[in-house]
């Protein structure tokens, strides 16, 4: 089950990441100027303007020390659906709003079902949305209301954070020339897990990244996780063919 537990870790850090935050709002401190926030929040909430990506992604995952690389080929629709495949299909990932699917042909095992099990399993929401935002660089928290968050100014960033952090606690850091979003910071209080996410971009134009860093503390394992593109190709026709082999066994049997 090591390939699986593996893989596993990559979907459930990235439902570590939504730290059951549904919605917020923004409360602005006054060195801010209404020019900067403006522009701040249409950039926050500009939506995701490629149709479908089709590339290669390198994923590098290291679990309290030790490292495994993989680069694997991915498929993406807007607003739609996800697809991972290693090489050789040995492990294959599909997501989309309702489902969240992988088998494994070496161990000849699959999961498949809603989200749910996975909420309950890490404790926090966990959606296809959030998903999405991550991989482009899009704060995986709703920002479009603006009380109860606070936006300061430092020399090169903007950073927004909520003010009350009985629940969770969270900050945004943009990048003040190109208004990108280059760090996203979680925290729950509860459970005390905390998540990392760091982006780099290729030219400071670009809209999306080409490299996501996570790192995070998920059941008691230091994780870090290194995205990189190696290959994209933008709004081609994408075809998503996933089917569970059959005389597979459910990882939940």
């Amino acid at each position: 089950m090591k390939n699986t537990k593996r893989f596993s870790y990559l979907i459930l850090l990235f439902g570590l990441m939504s730290c059951g935050v549904k919605k917020a709002s923004v409360e602005t401190v006054n060195t801010v100027s209404s020019t900067g926030k403006y522009a701040l929040f249409q950039q926050s909430q500009k939506a995701i303007e490629l149709n479908s990506l089709r590339g290669r992604l390198r994923m590098t995952l290291n679990e309290n020390g030790k490292s495994q690389t993989v680069t694997s080929t991915v498929r993406f629709e807007r607003d739609s659906a996800l697809l991972i495949s290693a090489p050789f299909g040995v492990i294959k990932a599909y997501l989309d709003q309702k489902r969240l699917s992988y088998y494994n042909k070496l161990e000849r095992s699959y999961f498949d079902g809603d989200y749910k099990y996975l909420q309950e399993l890490i404790g926090v929401e966990l959606n296809f949305t959030q998903l999405q935002n991550l991989l482009f660089a899009k704060p995986l928290i709703n920002v479009s209301s603006r009380r109860g968050l606070i936006l300061k100014s430092e020399e090169s960033y903007w950073v927004l954070s909520n003010k009350n952090k009985r629940e969770y606690d969270f900050s945004l850091t943009f990048d003040k020339n190109t208004l990108q979003l280059i760090v996203q910071d979680y925290r729950i209080t509860r459970s005390n897990q905390a998540a990392r996410i760091t982006y780099t971009y290729k030219k400071n134009t670009d809209v999306l990244p080409t490299r996501i860093k996570l790192k995070s503390l998920v059941q008691g394992s230091d994780i870090e996780v290194d995205l990189q593109w190696t290959q994209s190709e933008y709004n081609r026709k994408v075809q998503f063919n996933y089917n569970i082999p059959q005389g597979y066994k459910s990882i939940l049997e």
